[in-house]
This record gives C-alpha cells, sequence and structure tokens, in this order.
C-alpha cells in the first residue's frame, strides 16, 4: 500500500510530460550516444610577468588549488601544481578556481582570452 501511494505523484508528473510515440521518435534515430570524456590537465604556477604565458623560467607552482572543469573537479599537486581531471565532457568548458583555496597571498588571474 506504501509503495502504491509513493508512485501515484510520479504518475502523474511522467503523464503530464511530453513523450516521445514507443518508436523512439521515429525512422532511424535512436537512444543519444553517451558524450565522450577527456582527462584534462591543468597547472597553476605564479605568473611572475603577468603576461598570462607560462614560461620556462617561471618555476614557481601553487599546491593544493581546487581546480573546477565543466563540472568536474581537482586539487593541485604539491611539487607540480598539477591537477588531473578526469571525465571532462568534450567541448568547451568553463574552467575556474576555487578562490578560496588560493594562499592567502595570491589571487587568480582573469581567464586568458
Amino acid at each position: 500500500m506504501r509503495f502504491a501511494r509513493f508512485l501515484a505523484p510520479l504518475d502523474v508528473l511522467l503523464a503530464a510530460a511530453p513523450l516521445p510515440p514507443c518508436g523512439g521518435g521515429g525512422p532511424g534515430t535512436g537512444p543519444t550516444p553517451p558524450t565522450p570524456t577527456h582527462t584534462v590537465t591543468v597547472t597553476v604556477y605564479y605568473d611572475e610577468n603577468g603576461d598570462g604565458t607560462m614560461q620556462s623560467t617561471e618555476v614557481a607552482r601553487v599546491p593544493g588549488v581546487e581546480i573546477e572543469v565543466g563540472g568536474r573537479t581537482g586539487t593541485t599537486e604539491k611539487l607540480t601544481g598539477r591537477a588531473v581531471i578526469a571525465g571532462v565532457a568534450e567541448g568547451t568548458q568553463q574552467v575556474s578556481v576555487r578562490t578560496s583555496t588560493l594562499p592567502p597571498y595570491y589571487r587568480a588571474a582573469s581567464a586568458a582570452g
């Protein structure tokens, strides 16, 4: 009896939603294939000259910083400042820094354009 009460509101909600016919939407169509994902590597470093490009002479890396790419997160490593983020959906993704994880004397630069 409890099970039937739980399903009743759900049944009403599904009935109100537009659903494709039982064939899946027409000839030649099928389920949408999953979006491919990739592993993204990000390096957080101190940009000494402020040009927005990592130079070979800019060796200071920033550890313990949380980075988000397309809804997936990673934390930079202690010595390399590198974060490896797996499962990022293919396509253009937003990259952000959780500023609360930056050391107090650093600030995040605006996105490079």
